[in-house]
C-alpha cells in the first residue's frame, strides 16, 4: 500500500512537481526493501511454502463457498457448508478412485521442450517418472512443467524417478521432483554425468536419502506390469547415447519401449541380444527422430503400431529428420510428436484396450496416422 501509493504520488511529482519526485521514490524504495526482508524472513520459517496438488475449478468453488458459508448464519449456512463439504468428499473420492485403479496403465510423454519425459501411473497408484527434461539457462523444466503435470493428477509422491542417461536434456529437472515428490530410488545406467547442473542432482539425491540403483538386466512385477530394464551399452565404447538404460513395460498384453537417446550402435547391439522380446504397442523414438537413430532393425524388431517422438519446435537439431518420419509412415506406424501435438497420453486396460489421447488429440491423429 505504501509503495503503490507513494509510488504513484511520485509519477504525478515528475509532472508538477519535480523536485518532489527523488524523495517520493526513495520512500518508496526504502518499503519495498523492508518487504522484501520480511517476505525473505517469513519464507524462511518451516513449512511456510507447501506444495500441494493443483485443485480443479470446481475444487476452487467448493473451497471458497465453504469459506463463505462461515461467514452466514442458520439454515442457510449448515446447507452451503455441507453441500461443499459433500461436495469435496465426493470428488476426492472419485480421485482416489482414478489414481488407485488396478486395472490401468496410464503413460503421459510429457511435452517438455527439446528434451524426454515421461510420467507412468501404474496401476494401484505406484508413479514412475522417466527422465525429467531439461532446457537451457536456469530456466527448471521439472519445477515448471514436469512437476505441474503430476500435481494436476493429484500426486504428491513418486515411488520411482528413472534417467536413461546422463545428458542434461533428460536429467535437468530431477532435481526438483527428488525434492518436491520425494522417491524412494533413482534408476540410472551408472554413468554419471559433469558439470554444476549434474552435480546438484547428486546433492539433492543425497540431501534427501534417494538411493541411486541400476536396475539393467532386471524384471519385476508391479501390480500386474511386468517392467524390463535391459543393460546400457557401455561394452560398445560409444557415446552416452548408445550407453541409455532401456526400459519396457508389458501390461494387458501390450508393451511399451522406452529407448533412451540409443543410436544404431545401441540399437544393434540391443537387437541382436533380445531380438522378439522387444516387440512393443508403443516405442518411445530413440533420440528424439534423430537420423542416427531408429534403425530399420529396431523397427522390424519392435513394429510398433504408435511411436512418440519427444521434440522442441523449431529446435535447432532439425528433429525429427524427414528419413525418420518416412521410416515410420512405411511401416503404418502412428506417430505422435509432442512439439506438434503436446503431451500424449497413453492408457492401457487390463484387457487389453488402449486408448490414445493428446493435447490437440483429434487434430493430432488425423495428421499423424500413416498409410
Amino acid at each position: 500500500m505504501i509503495t503503490v501509493g507513494v509510488g504513484l504520488l511520485g509519477t504525478l511529482a515528475v509532472a508538477v512537481a519535480p523536485p518532489l519526485a527523488p524523495p517520493l521514490f526513495r520512500i518508496a524504495g526504502v518499503a519495498i526493501r523492508i518487504a522484501d526482508q520480511m517476505v525473505s524472513w517469513l519464507a524462511a520459517l518451516p513449512a511456510a511454502s507447501v506444495h500441494v496438488v493443483t485443485p480443479s475449478l470446481l475444487e476452487l468453488a467448493l473451497l471458497y463457498g465453504g469459506l463463505a458459508a462461515c461467514l452466514l448464519r442458520g439454515r442457510l449456512r449448515l446447507w452451503l457448508l455441507s453441500g461443499c463439504v459433500l461436495g469435496l468428499v465426493t470428488d476426492a473420492r472419485a480421485w482416489a478412485l482414478a489414481r488407485q485403479a488396478p486395472d490401468t496403465l496410464r503413460i503421459t510423454f510429457i511435452s517438455v521442450g527439446q528434451g524426454d519425459a515421461a510420467l507412468v501411473e501404474l496401476p494401484g497408484g505406484r508413479v514412475l517418472v522417466v527422465d525429467g527434461g531439461g532446457l537451457g539457462g536456469r530456466f527448471d523444466v521439472g519445477a515448471r512443467v514436469v512437476a505441474p503435470q503430476l500435481w494436476r493428477r493429484k500426486i504428491a509422491r513418486a515411488d520411482w524417478l528413472a534417467l536413461s542417461h546422463a545428458d542434461f536434456d533428460h536429467f535437468g529437472g530431477l532435481a526438483f521432483l527428488v525434492e518436491a515428490f520425494a522417491p524412494q530410488a533413482l534408476w540410472w545406467n551408472g554413468v554419471p554425468g559433469h558439470g554444476e547442473r549434474f552435480a546438484e542432482l547428486r546433492d539433492a539425491a543425497t540431501a534427501h536419502a534417494v538411493r541411486w540403483r541400476e536396475p539393467a538386466g532386471r524384471t519385476w512385477n508391479v501390480n500386474g506390469v511386468i517392467l524390463r530394464a535391459f543393460e546400457p551399452w557401455a561394452a560398445l565404447g560409444g557415446g552416452d547415447n548408445d550407453r541409455s538404460l532401456v526400459l519396457q513395460l508389458r501390461y494387458g498384453g501390450r508393451a511399451v519401449l522406452f529407448t533412451g537417446d540409443l543410436e544404431r550402435g545401441g540399437e544393434s547391439a540391443l537387437v541382436a541380444q533380445w531380438g522378439a522380446t522387444l516387440a512393443s504397442d508403443i516405442l518411445k523414438v530413440p533420440h528424439h527422430g534423430s537420423r542416427t537413430s531408429s534403425s530399420a532393425a529396431l523397427l522390424a524388431a519392435v513394429a510398433p503400431r504408435d511411436a512418440v517422438i519427444s521434440c522442441g519446435a523449431g529446435n535447432r537439431f532439425g528433429f525429427p529428420h524427414p528419413s525418420v518420419v518416412a521410416a515410420y509412415a512405411q511401416r503404418g506406424t502412428t506417430l505422435w510428436r509432442t512439439d506438434r501435438d503436446g503431451a500424449v497420453t497413453m492408457v492401457i486396460r487390463a484387457d487389453g484396450a488402449l486408448h490414445i489421447d493428446s493435447a490437440r488429440s483429434a487434430a493430432a491423429r488425423d495428421a499423424s496416422r500413416g498409410p
